[in-house]
């Protein structure tokens, strides 16, 4: 077995599992974890003892996504972003295209870059206490860490809701909208690892332990979120939300009112871009929006009152999506004048 401060990685017969152990901040992974993460795999590539990797967290998360703080300390002292950046998509493509089958189990907090990690693997394990989101239009960011990638193949009206809103679904959500491939009871996950630590079978493993999910809420609620977020324009989506004459519909509105208007666009224009895309594309154009929209100000501005200030209201500017610069948000798409992104 071997440790750092922040991972524990072990083999368990010929299970290799990476458990996250930084529960005091759910899990939330910085550069530390990340290039220890990215090294064990490395390490474990070439190993026959280790036929399949197996994600997990400690405590009450997963992982609740990336340590956006410390981005945004660079970003405010008008420093270059791109290092935290680099190495979490690095990452996140080794992952997505493992020689081995990689797992997670999904339990508690799976957020932002927390979905990178477990969405790009083969196999997401939801239970009763998942709760997935990707909440980053209410920091005036986008649904970063390949999001472009396994939001886009969604039906279209659920990427636009999680997208845009930052819904925060649970496991049998998770299940139905497809980010879960199994359900596990999450009581049952220990024993899960020791019989797939015997066999490495996991389809085999899944199967004996998968089962039936609870009621979908997002299913009960379809209808209507297909009628909201049925239409590729922004303006329409906003309007029949405000529109909307049911509980869930109010709430919808009142949470896509809250959150940065450039962002919500930026990410309408990020799903458009990604349909049909290579991780690889999705990646690399990633790295060049985060690079950009880390330098404007909404990114700072929401960063500060959610995270610095905990609780503040956020200042955007643009206030409203009429008065977004879309060009300016299109030109983020445009190739770097610095290094671009180097994926193997």
């Amino acid at each position: 077995m071997t440790a750092t401060t922040l991972i524990k990685a072990e083999k368990i017969g010929v299970v290799g599992r990476i458990t996250l152990t930084r529960p005091e901040a759910l899990n939330a992974i910085n550069r530390e974890m990340i290039a220890a993460i990215h090294g064990q795999l490395d390490q474990w590539r070439d190993d026959p003892a280790v036929k399949v990797v197996v994600f997990t967290g400690e405590g009450r998360a997963f992982c609740a996504g990336g340590d956006i703080k410390a981005v945004w300390e660079k970003a405010v002292a008008a420093e270059h972003t791109g290092a935290f950046f680099w190495e979490e998509y690095r990452m996140d493509y080794a992952i997505h295209h493992y020689p081995k089958p990689v797992l997670s189990l999904m339990n508690g907090f799976v957020m932002g870059g927390g979905a990178g990690i477990s969405i790009l693997g083969k196999y997401r394990v939801a239970c009763e206490t998942t709760r997935f989101a990707m909440p980053e239009t209410a920091i005036g960011f986008y649904p970063d860490a390949g999001g472009t990638f396994f939001l886009s193949r969604l039906e279209p009206s659920l990427a636009r809701y999680l997208g845009l809103t930052g819904a925060r679904i649970d496991g049998a959500d998770c299940l139905y909208a497809g980010l879960a491939t199994h359900f596990v009871a999450q009581e049952k996950f220990p024993a899960l690892i020791e019989d797939l630590a015997k066999t490495g079978d996991v389809e085999a493993v899944l199967a004996a332990y998968g089962q039936a999910a609870p009621d979908s809420a997002l299913a009960s609620h379809r209808g209507e979120l297909d009628r909201l977020f049925g239409t590729d324009n922004l303006a329409e989506i906003l309007t029949l939300a405000q529109a909307s004459d049911s509980d869930w519909g109010r709430g919808v509105a009142q949470g896509l009112a809250s959150v940065s208007p450039s962002s919500m666009a930026l990410t309408l224009l990020q799903l458009r871009w990604g349909k049909g895309k290579s991780l690889a594309d999705c990646l690399t154009m990633e790295y060049r929006l985060s690079i950009g929209r880390t330098r404007q100000n909404d990114f700072k501005e929401g960063v500060k009152a959610k995270l610095v200030e905990k609780g503040a209201t956020p200042h955007w500017r643009p206030e409203t999506l009429a008065d977004v610069n879309w060009p300016e948000l299109e030109a983020l798409f445009a190739p770097l004048s610095e290094a671009e992104l180097l994926l193997p």
